[in-house]
């Protein structure tokens, strides 16, 4: 088993914190060492559902000579093998453009991604996206619309391995508990979205809820908040997803 984390110092520039692996062995965590990849400065990465690939937003531009603004990343992946990391590739251009930018994927278990992005041709602020994974290669990215996209920014998507639901933040409705909320929207019979629907107070405070994610047996969602109950450091925070089930 592998845990992949970064870590940063206080007064530091976030865009090169470094990234961490750590292995369990024999019932101990070893000492964490940087990633071969951490030279990319990887930015709100995720597991596969196969427990091999990691996805990751990069901060390196594409021909990988420098570092880029975060208006201007793209999403890459790595994968682990018997005889170590692979080589970071960046995952196409139906995906990925030069213009704009593409962070915070997700992935479910046919390897579709859906990701946030902000694009002149979105609906708001930041707009949710998925490319499919066709025979190996990622098809045209292609924009959820309404009712999961709004004028306002929705971002930081998390996908359930079956598709059927999908969970993600954001800000400016009227059901909100304060700024950025997380909400689940399920997939219909017919292929489309639902109504969002707010997860609540369990999970959503007077603060900002982001990056959620549900664990691969379905039975916890983690997620950060900050400003809640006044702290405004922030920390992550955990929930039985029976609150993801009890709004289906």
């Amino acid at each position: 088993m592998v845990f992949v984390f970064s870590a940063m110092k206080p007064g530091s520039d976030w865009r090169f914190k470094p990234t961490f692996v750590t292995e369990l062995k024999d019932g101990n965590w070893t000492e964490p060492e940087v990633a071969p990849w951490s030279d990319h400065l990887p930015y709100n990465f995720t597991v596969g559902p196969a427990g091999q690939t990691v996805y990751f937003t990069s901060l390196k531009s594409p021909d990988k000579t420098s570092s880029v603004l975060l208006e201007q990343s793209n999403i890459w992946a790595v994968t682990l093998r018997d005889s170590g990391w692979t080589e970071p590739v960046m995952l196409g251009t139906s995906l990925n453009t030069s213009d704009y930018y593409e962070n915070y994927p997700a992935v479910s278990s046919n390897r579709a991604i859906y990701y946030m992005s902000r694009r002149n041709d979105g609906l708001g602020k930041t707009d949710i996206y998925r490319s499919e994974n066709l025979e190996g290669t990622y098809g045209k990215a292609e924009n959820l619309g309404e009712p999961v996209n709004s004028p306002e920014s929705d971002q930081d998507p998390f996908i359930a391995a079956d598709e059927s639901y999908l969970v993600f933040c954001l800000t400016g409705r009227s059901d909100s508990h304060g700024g950025y909320d997380l909400y689940v929207s399920f997939k219909n019979a017919d292929g489309s979205w639902s109504e969002p629907k707010n997860l609540g107070a369990e999970v959503n405070s007077e603060g900002a809820e982001f990056r959620p994610y549900v664990t691969p047996d379905g039975k916890h969602l983690f997620f950060t908040s900050h400003g809640r109950d006044g702290d405004q450091m922030g920390g992550i925070y955990w929930v039985s997803a029976e609150v993801i089930e009890d709004l289906r």
